[in-house]
C-alpha cells in the first residue's frame, strides 16, 4: 500500500488508499438439514485521489496492479466530481479488542454441528420449519494517506440468525445472536421463541384501526433508517429532511435516546476509525427525545463546515464512503418483553415485516406489511395475522412511547431494545 502512496502522490494532491481483506465462513440449515457451506476469502484495494479539487476514484482485486490503479483513478477525473475536503491526520488511535482468536479455531464442522443442535432442539419442540444461518467473520481494514494517517484494524465475528416458520407460510419468528467468538445458542433463547412461535400458530382475523404497536428489535430498522436518513449531514444538505431546524428541540418522547459508540468494547464490530480513517467517538443523535447532533462524512463534513463525526462508511469496495450510522444503538428501557406484551389492552407485535422501503422515507412515512403480526388482546397473544399493514409517520407515532424493553437484542451491526407505541393504523 505504501507503494502505491508513494508512486500516486507524485501525480495529486491528496492520495488516500484504503484495503480490506475478509475470511468467511458461513452454513445454512432448512428443517434439520444441511443446505449450503460457503468459504470465502476477498481482498481488495481502493485508492482516492484529489487534483485541483477534483476527485478520482478506483478499485481492484488484483493487488499487483499499482500502476493500472493509479490510472484509472486518473480517468475517473474526467467525471468532474469536487472534492473540496481534506484527508485526516489520525496517526494514532485508541486500540480495541475487537478480536478474538479463538475465532480462528471455528471451522465448519464446528458451525455446522452447532446449527444442528439447534434445529434438532427446536424440531424436538415444535412443528415449526426452521431455518438457520451461522457462520464466522474475520476481517481488517488499512487506511493510508498523504497527510500522515496509517491506520489497521483487525475484528472477529461469530453469528447465528434463526427463524421458526410457520407451515404454509414464509414468514416466521426470528432472532439473531453476534460476538467476537463462537458461542452455543442458550437454550432459553430458543425456548422464548418457541413460546411466541406457538402463541401465534391460531390464524386471527380481527378488526383494523388505531391501536398498539409493539415493534421487536428485529423491525426496529424500519424506523431507524428513517431516523438516520432525517439526521444525516447528507439529508440536510440536499434539503430533505423533515427536521433541519430541530437541533436542541425535544422532537421525540424523552424515552427515546439513539446514539453510535463505535469504542465500546462489550460489542462486536467495535472500531477505533471509520472507513476514511477519522477518529471515532460516542455520537449522540437523540438523547431524551432531543435531536443532538446530526452525522456526516468528510464530503458532507466540508459542504457544512461542520467537525467529521467518524461516520464515513464504504457500502462495498465499489462506492465511496457515505454517512452511515455504524455501531448504532438505542438506550435500553425498564420494562421487560413480557410485561410489555402484558400491558397491551389492544394490538400487534410486528415480528417481521414486508416492505421496509416504502414510503416518503426522508420524511420519515412508513408501510409495513406484517410477515407475521401477533395479535394481543388484554394483554395476551391469541394468534396471528394472516395479513396486515402497519403504518404511520416517525415524527408523529414517536412522540408518544408507551415503554422501551430493558434488553438490547442484536440486529445484526446494530443493538436495539423493542419499543411499544400507540395509535398506530392497522389495516387488516
Amino acid at each position: 500500500m505504501k507503494d502505491i502512496l508513494q508512486s500516486a502522490k507524485e501525480k495529486f494532491d491528496q492520495v488516500e488508499i484504503f484495503r480490506s481483506k475478509e475470511e468467511s465462513t458461513s452454513i445454512q440449515f432448512q428443517s434439520a438439514a444441511l443446505q449450503n457451506i460457503d468459504n470465502n476469502i476477498q481482498s481488495a484495494v481502493s485508492m482516492r485521489a484529489i487534483r485541483d479539487k477534483m476527485l478520482g476514484f478506483a478499485y481492484t482485486r488484483n493487488l499487483h496492479s499499482n500502476d493500472e490503479l493509479i490510472k484509472n483513478a486518473e480517468n475517473s477525473m474526467l467525471g468532474g466530481v469536487k472534492a473540496e475536503y481534506q484527508f485526516p491526520h489520525s496517526p494514532l488511535v485508541e486500540s480495541l479488542e475487537s478480536y478474538k482468536s479463538d475465532i480462528e479455531s471455528v471451522n465448519a464442522d464446528l458451525i455446522a454441528d452447532e446449527c444442528k443442535k439447534v434445529s434438532d432442539y427446536i424440531k424436538q419442540k415444535t412443528d415449526a420449519e426452521s431455518e438457520t444461518y451461522a457462520g464466522k467473520d474475520i476481517s481488517s481494514i488499512e487506511v493510508i494517506n498523504t497527510n500522515g494517517t496509517d491506520l489497521t484494524h483487525q475484528s472477529s465475528s461469530y453469528y447465528m440468525y434463526f427463524t421458526l416458520v410457520y407451515p404454509g407460510s414464509a414468514s416466521g419468528i426470528s432472532y439473531c445472536i453476534i460476538d467476537k467468538a463462537f458461542r452455543s445458542l442458550d437454550h432459553d433463547i430458543l425456548d422464548r421463541m418457541i413460546a411466541r412461535y406457538e402463541a401465534g400458530k391460531n390464524i386471527v382475523q380481527p378488526a383494523g384501526g388505531e391501536m398498539q404497536v409493539l415493534f421487536t428489535p428485529m423491525t426496529m430498522y424500519a424506523l431507524t433508517w428513517r431516523l438516520a436518513l432525517g439526521a444525516s449531514s447528507q439529508s440536510y444538505y440536499d434539503k430533505v429532511t423533515p427536521i433541519a431546524e430541530k437541533l436542541g428541540i425535544r422532537i421525540f418522547d424523552e424515552k427515546l435516546a439513539l446514539f453510535t459508540d463505535p469504542l465500546d468494547e462489550q460489542y462486536p464490530g467495535c472500531r477505533p476509525f471509520d472507513d476514511e480513517g477519522v477518529v471515532c467517538h460516542r455520537h449522540n443523535i437523540i438523547k431524551n427525545g432531543v435531536f443532538e447532533k446530526r452525522f456526516n462524512d468528510l464530503n458532507y463534513a466540508q459542504k457544512l463546515n461542520e467537525r467529521p463525526t467518524g461516520h464515513g462508511i464504504r457500502g462495498s469496495m465499489t462506492s465511496l464512503p457515505a454517512p452511515v450510522l455504524h455501531n448504532l444503538r438505542m438506550q435500553p428501557g425498564h420494562t421487560s418483553f413480557t410485561e410489555m406484551v402484558q400491558s397491551m389492552e389492544r394490538g400487534v407485535i410486528l415480528e417481521s415485516m414486508l416492505g421496509a422501503h416504502s414510503g416518503n422515507l426522508p420524511n420519515g412515512d412508513f408501510s409495513l406489511g406484517v410477515s407475521p403480526g401477533l395479535y394481543v388482546e388484554n394483554g395476551k397473544i391469541i394468534g396471528r395475522l394472516k395479513e396486515g399493514m402497519v403504518s404511520g409517520n416517525i415524527y408523529k407515532m414517536l412522540k408518544k412511547i408507551d415503554a422501551v424493553e430493558d434488553t438490547l437484542h442484536c440486529t445484526g451491526s446494530n443493538w436495539m431494545p423493542s419499543i411499544l407505541v400507540d395509535n398506530v393504523h392497522v389495516a387488516i
